[in-house]
């Protein structure tokens, strides 16, 4: 392999002028352009020699493993060369030590920041000079945790020179072992997450912190940052993408790194890289997506910008998702998902008898006994007529009226006589007034299966099956059970091919739904952050999901039209 020329500290001095930066990546350039010039008077100095050790083992010895590169030499993009030299360049005077101990890279998904973690991670568990080296990815969840060390584990593999001097074991799906160790110095790669058994004695000399903005839980960070306090230079490097709210440990964290960069407070062991546009940046201008996007042209590609962009524009939720996600942007706000004038668009009374012996499929949310349960049936399009109608019913029971009229704040009682909503006798919905309403709606309609959140529904889910014959389905209510429905119920709302018969209930709780999305676009409806209650529109996805199911032999969100 050709060596490639080397890097020196002046050369980060001038920012990249082939795409718009936000104000805070331009802060940190400046401020190692600045350090060049004063870092002496506070004993600090570029090392050029180390940061070109570190920059050669990462393009020598580490290849990609998955995509279009998989099984080339990873090349650093011009942020990441940036990173590394930074990182391992810069040293103290005194003790010729590193001087950043502690990271924070901010950048929108898919810029590769994953795979330029597991390259530093291998770096400091196998080139790093320090015995008994302990490094860990660490996540809020084992899964989290565990994309970092796997990805490491691959590059191992597919290096000669690594795996003579590494053992791997596991870095594979379902893998219950995960490790690599480097017997000549005892050093060892693990992932660690906040449900580990064990986290307190840790030695460590690495942490790789992966989404940083989803740690609610202070207690790992602190038990990472608290654990390094034997080595003599240790890093801690945590990545992200942006989240919203300005609170948590993440925010925390970017708040002091943008305090550091505008020169507010004097933090020489931590380093800063935020990419990131203004907030009243506009979300569809290409130029937010250069600043957040710092590897766009090269990994993050404009045209998908564009297609994602262009989706956003129909849905608020969607917009705050692609602010977050692909544009860099920290939001201060959680995700509302419905625009109202496209759901008012869907609207229109219409006759139930239409749909007279028609197949359909049901979602049962019991959600409480003492609060709103909801069974809402979807039918799916026949003939010319394009549209998924929804018929929905609600329940709570009758001693509990004057609690939800004070905090719903709705005219429950002109709902109750309009049969919008139904109360059942007690302080304690009759589960058994719902099942003879499904058994009734059974009778009109041909309803195929009921998807159910299992939740507090076993005993009603019983007696449906072994007494009224009912094909039911469970539906979890995490990403995995309900991200595919509910990108298929936006996706119907987005063509306007939902018809909800101007239901008041439905509707209120399609105004309060918000939307949570983590950074892989799965997407659920969120029942802590809605502005109150959702379990109609929660019913609803459910039984849209599985009439789009049936309906085309595979669900839409495996297909080239699904949102992403």
């Amino acid at each position: 392999m050709q060596k490639r020329r080397r890097k020196l500290a002046h050369d980060w001095e001038r920012p990249p002028t082939h795409r718009s930066i936000g104000k805070l990546e331009s802060l940190a350039y400046k401020r190692h352009a600045r350090d060049l010039r004063t870092g002496h008077k506070r004993g600090i100095y570029f090392d050029d020699e180390a940061g070109d050790r570190a920059v050669e083992f990462i393009e020598r010895f580490c290849k990609h493993s998955k995509g279009r590169w998989a099984g080339d030499p990873f090349r650093l993009d011009r942020w990441e060369e940036f990173v590394v030299r930074s990182l391992f360049g810069w040293k103290r005077a005194k003790t010729g030590l590193r001087r950043f101990l502690l990271a924070l890279i901010q950048v929108a998904r898919k810029n590769g920041k994953t795979t330029l973690a597991s390259g530093i991670a291998l770096l400091l568990t196998v080139a790093d000079k320090e015995m008994g080296a302990e490094v860990y990815s660490a996540a809020t969840t084992k899964d989290q945790a565990k994309l970092c060390f796997d990805e490491a584990a691959r590059m191992v593999r597919k290096s000669a020179p690594l795996l003579r001097h590494c053992d791997v074991i596991g870095g594979k799906p379902h893998s219950r072992t995960n490790n690599v160790s480097v017997e000549a110095l005892g050093s060892k790669f693990e992932p660690l997450s906040s449900d580990s058994e064990t986290k307190d004695g840790l030695n460590i000399h690495g942490g790789i912190l992966d989404e940083l903005h989803k740690w609610k839980d202070p207690e790992l960070f602190e038990v990472i940052e608290t654990g390094t306090g034997a080595r003599t230079q240790p890093l801690i490097f945590a990545i992200t993408t942006p989240g919203s709210g300005e609170e948590g440990i993440c925010w925390e964290q970017r708040a002091h790194v943008e305090r550091i960069l505008e020169e507010v407070v004097e933090d020489d062991a931590y380093f800063g890289f935020i990419c990131e546009p203004e907030r009243e940046a506009k979300f569809d201008d290409p130029k937010t997506w250069e600043q957040g996007n710092p590897s766009i042209d090269v990994i993050v590609q404009r045209d998908d910008l564009q297609r994602k962009s262009d989706r956003a524009k129909e849905l608020v939720a969607r917009q705050n998702a692609f602010r977050r996600l692909h544009c860099g942007q920290w939001t201060e706000q959680v995700d509302r998902w419905i625009d109202l004038d496209i759901w008012k668009e869907c609207g229109g009374t219409f006759d139930p008898a239409i749909l007279a012996g028609r197949p359909c499929y049901g979602g049962l949310d019991l959600a409480s006994t003492k609060d709103l349960s909801s069974f809402v049936l979807a039918f799916p399009p026949i003939d010319e007529r394009p549209w998924t109608y929804f018929l929905a019913w609600t329940w709570f029971p009758s001693m509990r009226f004057e609690h939800l009229n004070r905090t719903l704040k709705q005219p429950i009682r002109n709902w109750i006589d309009n049969g919008w909503i139904e109360t059942t006798d007690g302080d304690a919905t009759d589960y058994e007034v719902i099942r003879n309403r499904i058994k009734e709606a059974g009778d009109l309609y041909d309803i195929q299966e009921i998807a159910f959140d299992p939740w507090n529904a076993a005993d009603l889910v019983n007696r449906l099956i072994e007494i009224d014959g009912l094909e039911m389905i469970k539906n979890g209510q995490g990403t995995g059970g309900m991200s595919a429905p509910s990108k298929g119920f936006e996706r119907l709302l987005l063509q306007r091919r939902i018809r909800h018969g101007d239901n008041p209930v439905f509707t209120f709780c399609a105004k309060n739904v918000a939307i949570w999305t983590d950074a892989n676009d799965n997407i659920k409806p969120s029942r802590r952050s809605s502005g109150g209650k959702i379990d109609t529109v929660i019913a609803a996805i459910m039984a849209s999901g599985r009439a789009d199911l049936h309906d085309t032999g595979v669900s839409i969100w495996e297909t080239d039209e699904a949102l992403a």
